[in-house]
């Protein structure tokens, strides 16, 4: 008897960390990375589109620009994960431009298990006080409210109408606020 046609739609397939990655928790890529590193990047996006019903648009082959990170799990041996963040321009605040979260993925068993929470401050050290791109996943909104309080964002994930002209003032405050050795800082939670 045939395997059903839905037993290899709902498999999902986790890779050994490479030997190189091992220890590295959250591996930074673009596109100028290795093909191999990419095509980790857009399996988790098929993950999350096949999941969510959301449309993203991550391929391999792309040439950016964009910055996509591959979570590991804790010990660092396995890929679980990945997230994809581009540059958006928003036109309710003067065209500016700002980096907008497009998606994150984690396989289901790596889920709440602080993998994502681990690595928020190198991804808001990295992008700023980066927007969620919408819809949102009720996992996503939850996770957001309780541990990003300080956005810009917030009342306008949890009220679901933002203030624009709050917002715009609270970033361009953030933008003239001096950031101390952020590189270094991401560098060592990257390198982990």
């Amino acid at each position: 008897m045939q395997a059903a046609w839905f037993s290899h739609y709902y498999r999902i397939d986790l890779k050994e960390t490479p030997e190189r990655y091992y220890g590295q928790s959250l591996v930074k890529v673009s596109a100028f990375s290795p093909l191999q590193l990419r095509r980790e990047v857009e399996k988790f996006g098929y993950y999350f589109r096949r999941e969510f019903d959301y449309a993203i648009q991550f391929e391999a082959s792309e040439m950016g620009p964009y910055s996509a990170y591959i979570f590991s799990s804790h010990e660092g041996f396995l890929w679980v994960g990945a997230c994809c963040f581009r540059k958006c321009i928003f036109p309710d605040l003067d065209g500016m431009e700002l980096d907008s979260l497009q998606w994150a993925w984690l396989h289901p068993y790596f889920r709440n298990r602080g993998i994502l929470r681990s690595h928020w401050t190198a991804l808001k050290a990295e992008h700023g006080d980066f927007f969620l791109e919408h819809p949102l996943s009720p996992a996503m909104r939850s996770f957001f409210l309780k541990y990003a309080k300080d956005s810009a964002w917030y009342q306008a994930i949890e009220s679901g109408k933002p203030n624009w002209d709050e917002i715009k003032a609270r970033l361009q405050s953030e933008k003239t606020t001096p950031k101390e050795s952020i590189g270094q800082g991401v560098g060592q939670i990257l390198q982990r």
